[in-house]
Order: structure tokens, then C-alpha cells, then sequence
């Protein structure tokens, strides 16, 4: 009899506990997670999620990670190297790799993208976005298409990424629904990356009204990446129109004085990626790069070459020529500097520790750009689109 009283107990415990759960969680508010349902309830709720984007410019910029694990990528070329032979990131990986190419294996590159963690990871989040925003937006169409270009824009910067690693690779204009979708063609993720800044270029616009949308991607910037992009793929009338289409919106042009392009905020600087020191966000590129005696424990991992040195003129127009004992024949740069502190764009001055740090990547299309936008063969020197700067 006490057998059965107990099971009969448990279970109308159970029955009581099961019919009384939903009306005990009514009254509970969920503060550690929001629905995807919320967040397109409000304009900055939706500006919050596009803005994590745009931290892939960092990320994927000379001051992030994702490029090389720390490394510059220049230190695969001529124009700068690092100074360890011991193997390490800012050390000797990147030589590691030019004297002995065969330790690059599909499973063991260091500057491979295609990880969950990097280009891949990203552009789910982007297209978990764009996923989001046919569901449940009822914003204007003018609203939800700045919205899109913006996320486009960067799906075509992250897949940009994967495509002058891999040529063609897999390709997600949505959530996938499998885990085996096929490589695409090279072609055909040229394209891909193609359309995507056509659509930006097309809703983005020219400038930003808003004062608090400084940084924010433009038709410029969507124009300006998509002349880089062609280039890669080879689409020579491409990269042109592009490059065509930046000039004539008349907002980009030399500034007088060549040390000034590197601080940002000018009229070269198509896209600007702003760093602060004390609020944020911030690097320590410069821990890395300045001279040891600088204030830090260690210092100058890597230095620009000779070779990169001696393709830039003194600022008296005379040639650069390190060689010691020899004389050579001296190449001449388009490029004319103004003061020797100008000279190095890879060793220009960090001012650590006070209100502003600045270093800049120019991106190397536009010294093409208004090249072939105007049929010149020579110029004083090249305009140089900021993508990332921080001030």
C-alpha cells in the first residue's frame, strides 16, 4: 500500500509540474540574449549588428589577425622582411615560407582564411543578417537596402579574402542547408564578389549625412574595391570602369604635401578604419614595429628592405642608393617625397602613448586607378586609397 501511494504521488507531481511550468516562466524576463525578432524592431538595434561588421577592416587589415596570424603579408615580397630566423609569428614563419615553400600544406598555411573562426565564420554572421532582414523587417525599402549594401559590401570584402588565396571556392549568398555544397569556379566567385559591389556601389551613398557616420562604407569605397578585385581576376575593362567610376564622383585627390596623405582624414582617403587609444578600438602595431629603444620591451620585428628603400627619391629629387662600395644603375620612382620621415610608408611614426597612433595600408589598385582612368603614363606620384587608417 505504501508502494502504490508513493508512485501515485510522484506522478501527480509530475502532472502538476508539467500543467504549471509554462504559467511559472510567464513572468520571467530573458536579459541575456535578444531574439532575432527584436533586434528589427529598432533602426539602432539593426545599426548595432551592421556596425559588427566593420570590424573585419581591422581584422583583416595590417593591424588585425586574420591576414597572416600577425604577420604583414608584404613579408612574402622584396619590399619588407623580419628579422628571426626562429620560427614564430612576426618572426621567422614569413621567411620560413619564401626559402622553403614546400612547408606551405593545405592543412599547415598560416595565412589561410577559410576557418569558422575567420572568412567563413563571417560571412555566415553576414548572411545570418541578411537572412534575419527578410524576415522579420518592416523598415522602408530605402532603409533595408542601405542595410543590405552595407552587409553585401563586407561579404564581398570577406569573400575577397578567400579568392586571390583559392580562385574559385564555395560560395553562400545564404544560411547554408547543407555541409557539402560544391566549389565553384573561379569565374564564377569573381562574379559573385562582383555582383555584391554592384549592389553596394548602387544603394551606398556618395557621402554620409549623419555626423556619427563617419567610417561607414561608401559608393566610392564599393567602387574602389571592386577596381581592386577585378584586377585579381583579370577583368581588365573591369577594374577600369571601376576605377573610372571613383573619379567621377569628384570627391578624391592629392593632397599637396605627400606626409599628409598618411594621416587620414584628407581627401585620398577613400575608406578610414579609426583607431583611439583611450576609448578604443586599439592595436599594438606599434609595440611590434618601432625601434626596441622606443618605450617598449621589445621592438623593430621587421623593417622595409633596401629594395623598397631605393625605389623612393630623397626630398631633394636625387636617387636613394645604400649599396656600400658599388655603384649601379639608379630606378627611379613616380613617387617624390618631402621629408625623409615621409619616406617609408611601412616605418612611418606611431606616436604611442599619446592621443594619436596613425599608420596607413594604401591600397594598390588606385595607383592604377587614376592611371588608367586618364591614359597617364607617368605622375608625380599615386593616389593613395586609405582603406585603413587610424587617428
Amino acid at each position: 500500500m505504501k508502494k502504490i501511494w508513493m508512485n501515485t504521488s510522484c506522478a501527480l507531481l509530475a502532472i502538476f509540474l508539467a500543467s504549471s511550468c509554462n504559467d511559472w516562466l510567464d513572468g520571467v524576463t530573458q536579459t541575456s540574449n535578444v531574439s532575432d525578432e527584436v533586434v528589427w524592431k529598432a533602426e539602432d538595434n539593426v545599426d548595432k549588428n551592421v556596425n559588427a561588421f566593420y570590424r573585419y577592416l581591422h581584422k583583416y587589415g595590417q593591424f588585425g589577425e586574420g591576414q597572416f596570424r600577425g604577420s604583414l603579408t608584404e613579408s612574402l615580397t622584396d619590399a619588407f622582411k623580419y628579422g628571426s630566423v626562429s620560427l614564430g609569428d612576426r618572426a621567422g614563419h614569413p621567411n620560413n615560407y619564401v626559402v622553403n615553400p614546400s612547408v606551405v600544406t593545405p592543412d599547415g598555411c598560416l595565412y589561410n582564411v577559410w576557418s569558422k573562426d575567420l572568412a567563413y565564420g563571417d560571412i555566415r554572421k553576414i548572411n545570418q543578417f541578411l537572412d534575419m532582414q527578410k524576415q522579420y523587417s518592416k523598415f522602408s525599402a530605402e532603409k533595408n537596402a542601405l542595410w543590405e549594401a552595407q552587409a553585401r559590401f563586407f561579404r564581398a570584402f570577406v569573400y575577397f579574402q578567400l579568392a586571390k588565396r583559392h580562385g574559385g571556392v564555395v560560395l553562400y549568398d545564404a544560411l547554408p542547408t547543407s555541409n557539402d555544397k560544391a566549389l565553384s569556379t573561379a569565374e564564377a566567385t569573381w562574379q559573385f564578389i562582383a555582383d555584391d559591389l554592384d549592389f553596394a556601389a548602387a544603394h551606398l551613398p556618395k557621402e554620409w549625412a549623419a555626423a556619427n557616420a563617419k567610417g561607414r562604407v561608401t559608393k566610392g569605397a564599393a567602387f574602389a574595391l571592386k577596381s581592386r578585385v577585378m584586377l585579381y581576376a583579370e577583368r581588365w575593362q573591369d577594374a577600369y570602369n571601376a576605377a573610372d567610376s571613383v573619379e567621377k564622383l569628384n570627391l578624391y585627390d592629392l593632397v599637396p604635401q605627400y606626409a599628409d596623405a598618411w594621416k587620414g582624414n584628407n581627401k585620398e582617403a577613400i575608406l578610414e578604419f579609426d583607431y583611439n587609444k583611450n576609448t578604443g578600438p586599439n592595436h599594438t602595431f606599434d609595440e611590434y614595429y618601432v625601434p626596441q629603444c622606443d618605450g617598449y620591451e621589445f621592438g623593430a620585428l621587421g623593417t622595409p628592405t633596401q629594395e623598397m628603400v631605393e625605389t623612393y627619391e630623397k626630398s631633394d629629387g636625387t636617387t636613394i642608393d645604400w649599396t656600400l662600395g658599388t655603384a649601379k644603375p639608379q630606378r627611379r620612382h613616380p613617387m617624390q617625397t618631402s621629408n625623409r620621415a615621409s619616406q617609408l610608408p611601412l616605418s612611418m611614426p606611431v606616436a604611442h602613448g599619446r592621443a594619436k597612433q596613425w599608420i596607413a595600408v594604401w591600397v594598390e589598385q588606385t595607383v592604377l586607378l587614376w592611371l588608367i582612368a586618364n591614359n597617364l603614363t607617368r605622375m608625380e606620384r599615386p593616389l593613395r586609397g586609405i582603406f585603413f587608417v587610424n587617428c
